[in-house]
């Protein structure tokens, strides 16, 4: 984890090369004291049990439900019982959020920000009773297609708990560990079924190969509970007004603790990274021994 304080010049040219260094050698960039600003109306929703939750807060917490999808390209948050008028002045903060993200990418990495194609904001307003397994990100309904997956973290939480987060073994170990047991090809019934997802609009695109087999090896790890309880990690914590930044289809991690979350999508080419072959379409690819696009 490399930790940038708050008088850190983010548009200073060593500042930009330190960052970017970090996120492509799969460490996470923590922006201490650079958060996203609520308003306090904004504050007043989002601690509002009736208005998030329907005032079921227990049941939510047991099933981690809602989380908040916001899509950018339709402008509005998708499969939401979060009722009017509040639900349009949570739409209304996280397109804040979606504006605020890309600027603050293109004082980061300016390369970054030009070629990124701006995916999905996920809010997550509940808090986390159970610890997440270590992971590394492939979304089943939103494949990259062997594109990075570029997320910046935001912890909001009005009432000052922190984000904490266990970041766990480098992401070539990982892959070496689980390849071996993957099966690498997809069933006609597995490809029959994204066709037919495809077709009523759930899935935002083919899957690849890339997508496949990453995802297969996610799972391999998440069943694994001996891994789970037993791989190195190492715990940090994000207090509220902070913000993270990582290449999370390369950084394994996992949330511990903490509640109301931001979090922006990104999908980088390769080829925009300094060593694309670092990338993880290229490692598993060279791992594998086989072209996964």
């Amino acid at each position: 984890i490399v930790e940038f304080g708050e008088t850190a010049d983010l548009t200073a040219d060593e500042t930009r090369r330190q960052v970017r260094a970090a996120l492509e050698d799969a460490k996470v960039v923590f922006l201490r004291g650079r958060g996203f600003a609520l308003t306090e109306r904004e504050r007043q929703i989002i601690t509002d049990p009736v208005v998030m939750f329907r005032g079921n807060e227990e049941k939510c917490k047991r099933n981690a439900r809602p989380t908040l999808t916001f899509d950018v390209a339709s402008d509005q948050l998708r499969f939401s019982t979060i009722r009017k008028p509040e639900r349009r002045e949570i739409e209304a903060m996280l397109r804040r959020y979606a504006v605020w993200s890309r600027d603050l990418l293109s004082e980061l990495v300016p390369d970054y920000a030009l070629a990124a194609e701006q995916n999905r904001i996920i809010y997550r307003p509940v808090g986390r009773d159970k610890v997440q397994d270590l992971h590394v990100d492939t979304t089943y309904l939103h494949p990259t297609q062997g594109r990075s997956k570029l997320r910046i973290f935001c912890n909001i939480d009005p009432l000052g708990r922190p984000r904490v987060w266990q970041v766990g073994e480098p992401f070539e170990t990982y892959v070496q560990r689980y390849l071996p047991l993957s099966r690498g090809k997809r069933s006609g019934l597995e490809l029959a079924f994204e066709r037919l997802i495809g077709l009523v609009g759930l899935l935002e695109g083919p899957r690849t190969g890339f997508d496949h087999l990453l995802g297969e090896i996610r799972q391999l790890a998440k069943d694994d509970r001996h891994y789970q309880q037993s791989a190195p990690r190492r715990i940090a914590n994000f207090p509220p007004g902070s913000t993270w930044i990582a290449l999370t289809d390369v950084v394994l991690h996992g949330a511990i603790s903490g509640q109301h979350a931001l979090d922006q999508v990104f999908f980088l080419p390769p080829s925009v990274l300094s060593d694309p072959s670092r990338s993880a379409l290229s490692t598993l690819e060279r791992l594998s021994g086989r072209q996964l696009g």
